[in-house]
């Protein structure tokens, strides 16, 4: 997939939301999307070790069946750590 993106520029432009629409305090949106960053960074981490977990379950059985130089790559130094 590919992103077309492009910087803009906007001069002497003052954007004013109404305060209708306005979500929470004004000043405090930096905060309010740190907060949210925050929250989403422990799910994040989560879902990483869970890929990097499938990873090295598929890679033992791999290592397992694999010959190299006449043996298995298992049984190699680097392998019988785990």
């Amino acid at each position: 997939m590919e992103t077309d993106s492009k910087e803009q520029f906007v001069k002497n432009v003052l954007l004013k939301v109404p305060e209708t629409n306005m979500l929470g305090e004004p000043g405090k949106g930096y905060k309010y999307a740190a907060a949210l960053l925050n929250a989403s960074r422990i799910g994040i981490g989560a879902q990483m070790i869970g890929v990097a977990q499938g990873a090295f379950d598929a890679t033992i059985p791999y290592t397992l069946e694999r010959q190299q130089f006449g043996k298995k790559i298992f049984s190699f130094q680097v392998c019988i750590f785990f």
